[in-house]
């Protein structure tokens, strides 16, 4: 075998890397192994040049980046030829099929600057717009496209460049983007055909302004020494490596290319055990999303703590179902994502008041959150975790805040009685079992006051007792008498609504009602919840519900001239 190759393939050095070995495919060109090419829209590896008896003539192995193009795993006729991570992930393909791809310079010019050919006529092409049912054409001007097209041609305009999926493959001309280009900023080059570092760096280097590196769904080696290219970096603040084939070890093995890296995109790699970056990786480090990857266990998460200047962490569908946090992790974290992982416990919650300055947590889809309806369950992170400001990208202000903490209180207020609590200070001490279970409520009760036991202890099920007589009053208008009603618990705060509608011809929307306690004139709890039960609220037989126009909780201000 080893003879056939010799004699059918010309083995030569690559110049751009010396490391490198090519084989150069009579008229087809120059191939290597490891190199990433591209054939009828799909992109590959090649794992194998040379024969493939019986056939004729040389064949490319190549290991397909979707295994769904494949045909077997390197093995034909019995022969192993190359290996695949997927049993179909491989096939033989002949040279004259297949694309080793363009250069940055061609993908720039052919879609930024266009062709020459016609553009001092522009003005003179006559365009029509058809009518799908008459088929009858319409001219119609195109104003101001010769200018457009100027903008673009003028490639020392472009900041932001979009290049994804434009089969580029090397640098090309070395001078080409400092000369013609050289103000881009954004530079988004994913699911192209680079292989090596030195390709990017070759690109980068020429970018004095480049502060944003799109390569995710690229497959690059790791380079013998990435320090020695940290230079062509220097002005990189963001990098996006998403879908890479990455490992953590890989990751921190190459972050010496980047020495400004601020915010690093690492999503839907291999990513499951995270081992402490030392001292000057990632040093630099604010914003790091591993949305995607299998991390084993919230202990690999723990070890990220030693980014000390880490505000924002995305975990997103990384299969966490537990998180054990000490008061002194992450002491910058404000910004954190755990949507759709396997959070079973509302424990988590009370783990996350750990962070010393959270005040955005998005925590969408986790099993946790099906125990309650989604407006609890709002409320009940909000109460857990003391500095939200944002949840799931809605605002928490402070009488929301407010609302949902009372709100907490009452839901476990029996339990914090049963355990030892009580509403004189010196007696309140609940059992250590509830103060593990609820670790903020008696910070709530500092905030709010301890509430009455009537507010929150269950009453009776039978048919009479859940009978409220309640005094029905709208202070605005006293030709309207009070009406004595009787009330299941189960009514809703919108169903009583609906109700007041019928008896007294007040618009549901104009209504914002009030009860006060029959205990204590000065407590009066507001009813603004319409899906909230009566038995909910703590609504008791002798209060008092206060029925308000919506506007008279507005301020007027008038001015007189």
């Amino acid at each position: 075998m080893t003879c056939v190759l010799t004699r059918l393939i010309v083995v030569q050095q690559d110049f751009r890397s010396p490391s490198r070995v090519e084989f150069k495919m009579g008229a087809e060109g120059i191939l290597y192994l490891g190199q990433r090419i591209s054939s009828g829209g799909d992109i590959g590896t090649v794992r194998y040049l040379g024969p493939v008896p019986p056939t004729k003539g040389d064949w490319v192995g190549v290991e397909w980046d979707e295994p769904s193009r494949g045909k077997h795993n390197g093995t034909k006729n019995g022969v192993v030829y190359f290996k695949c991570s997927h049993e179909t992930g491989g096939s033989f393909v002949k040279p004259h099929k297949i694309s080793a791809g363009i250069s940055i310079a061609t993908a720039i010019l052919d879609r930024y600057a266009g062709s020459d050919i016609g553009l001092s006529g522009l003005e003179n092409v006559e365009t029509y717009l058809s009518n799908p049912v008459t088929h009858h054409k319409m001219k119609i001007e195109a104003v101001g496209m010769e200018k457009a097209h100027k903008v673009f041609k003028n490639l020392s305009n472009l900041r932001a460049v979009s290049l994804r999926m434009q089969d580029i493959s090397h640098v090309g001309d070395n001078d080409f983007l400092e000369n013609r280009a050289p103000n881009i900023e954004e530079l988004d080059l994913s699911k192209n055909l680079f292989h090596e570092w030195e390709s990017i760096a070759g690109i980068s280097k020429q970018l004095c302004n480049l502060t944003q590196l799109n390569l995710s769904e690229n497959k690059l080696q790791i380079p013998k020494s990435p320090a020695d290219m940290a230079h062509d970096f220097s002005s990189l603040r963001i990098i996006i490596l998403n879908n890479c084939g990455l490992t953590w070890i890989n990751a921190m093995s190459i972050s010496s290319m980047w020495p400004q890296i601020c915010e690093l995109h690492l999503g839907m790699n291999n990513i499951s055990a995270i081992t402490q970056p030392e001292h000057e990786i990632f040093c630099h480090l604010r914003v790091l999303n591993l949305t995607g990857n299998p991390v084993e266990s919230w202990e690999h998460v723990k070890n990220l703590a030693s980014l000390r200047k880490l505000e924002k962490l995305i975990l997103n569908n990384c299969s966490l179902d537990q998180a054990c946090i000490d008061l002194a992790d992450f002491p910058a974290l404000t910004n954190l994502s755990l949507s759709g992982n396997k959070f079973c416990n509302e424990d988590i919650f009370d783990q996350l008041n750990k962070l010393p300055v959270l005040n955005e947590l998005n925590f969408r889809s986790n099993p946790v959150l099906e125990k309650e309806s989604s407006e609890t369950m709002r409320e009940i992170i909000i109460a857990k975790i003391r500095g939200l400001k944002m949840l799931n990208r809605s605002a928490v202000d402070a009488t929301e805040r407010q609302g949902a903490e009372m709100d907490y209180m009452k839901r476990y207020g029996k339990y914090w009685r049963e355990s030892g609590g009580n509403q004189d200070p010196v007696k309140n001490n609940p059992s250590s079992r509830f103060q593990n279970d609820h670790p903020r409520y008696l910070e709530l009760v500092k905030v709010h006051g301890a509430m009455e036991d009537g507010e929150f202890l269950i009453k009776s099920t039978a048919l009479k007792s859940n009978l409220l007589q309640v005094t029905i009053v709208v202070p605005d208008k006293p030709e309207l008498r009070p009406l004595e009603k009787k009330l299941p618990h189960s009514m809703t705060v919108g169903a009583l609504k609906m109700m007041i509608y019928r008896l007294l011809k007040i618009p549901i929307k104009e209504q914002r009602l009030e009860y006060v306690s029959h205990h204590n004139p000065d407590h009066v709890v507001s009813m603004s919840k319409d899906t909230e039960t009566l038995y909910y609220i703590s609504l008791e037989s002798g209060d008092r519900i206060l029925v308000h126009p919506k506007w008279a909780d507005r301020k007027w201000t008038v001015k007189f001239c």
